[in-house]
């Protein structure tokens, strides 16, 4: 993906592959592409669109590599093995060291479940398929990236798998009568208008999955293809309006394009052509002779592939360790340390393993580490059996609450309603007490009255069969278009219908579906009570509890629990927050829903921020045990708590 200098490159390189000539210039745009990177991950306010770095090094990586193929399928000499024998030895080493260091830190700092979820994903990142993994886990209950110090590593499995597959795509355009660019220039068509397409039907998968992604690296392979069959001849004037035009555009879209956009799409364009615009000008544009090739720039991009591996998990760590985001000061310690690594990496490892002899042997040995460290990621993963912290009794994944849900009660009934229900991992979130048509109470909402239904099903016991029916909608009492309203609809339908369901239980994140988008909040509280009235009107047959919801607060559980902590930082623990700050959040629904209520007398409401709140606080942890999961949603135990009170309270006399 990156060359050097043409002194030890050229001289200790394989006797078959052509190796293109160095351009100091491309390096300085490695410089360029990943200062915007480091910017944005320290410092996301600073520079919203700097992820789009890593698109400008999918244009380098495809420009350098295809130079390489079509050069020596030119001159006939082109061999497999020593294109991968290559590869393994400029990606392997760095990786392999960070990989190691992550192990190592993680077992230090990271709570075992932490710890367990770092082995995955340093598993799939020994594997190159990080990008797949973290496609598959992206969702509402998945941790944020910020908390997963390997996710920037999507990019470089999406290189490697490109690396896969595209020296036999193009050796076959070779051999073939439609030759290699009609092939290659085919294949970007298709994933561009894939990419156009899928964006607006599945952002995550556009954005990590290498079919939408393909077109960026073979746009810099269609550059190669021009400039190695065709002889450039200096034109002073273009080159250099060519350059700026390129540099104008990164510029761009490093300050316009903001993470919440969809990206790729139509926006990738920016960055993309603009690196095919600074690349294609070539080395004696003013530009890229100028700035590109100045000495620090060089020397940022010899080291950028260390320093991208190295910096996000050093902030990433940090993030987890302290709870929170860390000051501006510690980030740029941070950053400083991750050049100081990058720089160690590459002068003592990756240039060992780079240049030199035995490079057949050297290959081997890489590979064989990373399979080693690959299986001690899987090993973490599913044999880690680290003791938890004295006060920690909560799985942060959320796998432990939806386990505790399906081994201890049935999937929910009737099949209509427990085929439309939403899944977590492949489990259905849909359960009841026992697998009796017999329904007597249901728990009706969104997540947050599925983590009602533990400790309602429990305190209620053998007297009465609980099922609860879970569909994100915004808000879910009102008809909507959308597939999942549809179904919550119908669940208040089935209810409203069944005579042995007596008691029904409601219950959301009222703070997070009050608020419409568009709509002032006059509108959005009109909209609120028209929906809550017309399910009321549903239920008046009913004993209805509609639930204010629990404390949300502004930080996620990890910062409630002693963690592992070697090197004697300071850090308080983060379980509380004023009463006064809760009530403020939830004022306008709980108006709002009191004024309704008010208007049914079948209609109950429960505060349940009284069983986590006293006068002045509202706590996560209760008894020495941890109510929350993460910042909103309750644990296995702050549901047995708070929904065996909801139990008590809908029995009472």
């Amino acid at each position: 993906m990156r060359v050097l200098p043409s002194g030890p490159y050229n001289s200790a390189m394989a006797k078959h592959n052509f190796h293109p000539n160095y351009r100091p210039d491309i390096d300085g745009l490695r410089a360029l592409a990943v200062l915007a990177v480091v910017v944005f991950h320290a410092f996301p306010g600073k520079l919203r669109g700097g992820f789009v770095g890593v698109d400008v090094f999918f244009v380098i990586s495809g420009f350098l590599i295809s130079t390489i193929i079509f050069k020596s399928l030119e001159r006939g000499n082109f061999s497999f093995l020593e294109f991968y024998v290559h590869r393994v030895r400029r990606i392997f080493p760095a990786l392999l060291v960070v990989l190691a260091a992550m192990c190592v830190l993680g077992w230090l700092f990271l709570l075992p479940e932490e710890y367990e979820m770092l082995g995955r994903h340093v598993a799939a990142a020994a594997g190159f398929v990080e990008n797949f993994v973290l496609w598959k886990e992206a969702g509402y209950f998945n941790p944020v990236s910020e908390l997963k110090p390997l996710t920037h590593l999507w990019s470089l499995a999406v290189e490697e798998q490109f690396y896969l597959a595209y020296p036999l795509l193009i050796w076959i355009g070779w051999r073939s009568r439609f030759g290699i660019l009609p092939v290659v220039s085919a294949l970007t068509a298709l994933s561009f208008c894939l990419n156009i397409v899928e964006i607006g039907r599945d952002p995550v998968a556009t954005f990590f999955l290498p079919h939408t992604r393909l077109w960026e690296l073979l746009s810099g392979s269609i550059l190669a293809y021009i400039t190695a069959s065709r002889s450039v001849s200096a034109r002073p004037t273009m080159d250099g309006a060519m350059s700026v035009v390129g540099g104008l555009l990164l510029v761009v879209s490093a300050i316009v394009i903001d993470q919440d956009d969809r990206f790729p799409g139509w926006l990738a364009l920016l960055p993309v052509v603009g690196a095919v615009l600074i690349i294609r000008a070539g080395p004696d544009a003013w530009l890229n002779r100028n700035i590109l090739a100045h000495r620090l720039m060089i020397f940022v991009g010899v080291i950028s592939y260390p320093l991208y591996l190295w910096h996000w998990p050093l902030l990433s760590f940090a993030r987890i360790v302290y709870g929170e985001t860390p000051s501006p000061l510690i980030r740029i310690i941070l950053v400083s340390i991750s050049f100081l690594l990058a720089w160690l990496t590459y002068s003592l490892i990756e240039r060992q393993f780079r240049f030199g002899r035995s490079a057949m042997l050297k290959a081997a040995l890489l590979t064989g580490l990373m399979v080693a460290v690959g299986a001690c990621g899987l090993s973490l993963w599913r044999f880690d059996n680290r003791e938890t912290t004295a006060n920690l009794t909560s799985d942060f994944d959320h796998r432990r609450f939806f386990g505790y849900i399906s081994t201890h009660f049935d999937e929910c009934g009737p099949q209509k309603l427990r085929e439309a229900a939403v899944r977590f991992e492949g489990v259905r979130r849909c359960a009841q007490t026992r697998a009796a048509e017999r329904r007597t109470v249901a728990i009706v909402g969104d997540s947050h009255a599925e983590h009602l239904f533990i400790g309602v099903a429990e305190e209620l016991g053998a007297s009465q069969n609980v099922v609860y029916y879970q569909y994100p909608c915004e808000p879910f009492f009102a008809q909507n278009e959308d597939a999942q309203c549809g179904a919550m609809t119908e669940a208040i339908e089935y209810v409203a219908s069944n005579p042995l369901i007596r008691t029904v239980v409601i219950a959301g994140y009222w703070v997070g579906r009050f608020q419409l988008k568009g709509k002032t909040d006059a509108e959005s509280a009109a909209f609120f009570e028209q929906g809550l009235e017309s399910t009321f009107k549903k239920l008046s047959n009913k004993e209805v509890y509609i639930a204010l919801d629990v404390p949300s607060f502004p930080f996620d559980s990890r910062g409630c629990v002693s963690r592992p902590n070697p090197l004697g930082l300071h850090r308080s623990e983060r379980c509380e927050m004023p009463r006064a700050g809760h009530e403020e959040a939830t004022k306008m629904y709980r108006t709002a829903l009191k004024r309704v209520a008010g208007r049914f007398p079948s209609v109950r409401v429960l505060d349940l921020a009284k069983y986590l709140c006293n006068d002045q606080t509202c706590s996560m942890r209760r008894g020495g045990l941890l109510m929350y999961r993460d910042g909103s949603h309750l644990s296995v135990e702050g549901s047995k708590y708070v929904g065996a009170e909801i139990a008590r309270a809908i029995t009472e006399p």
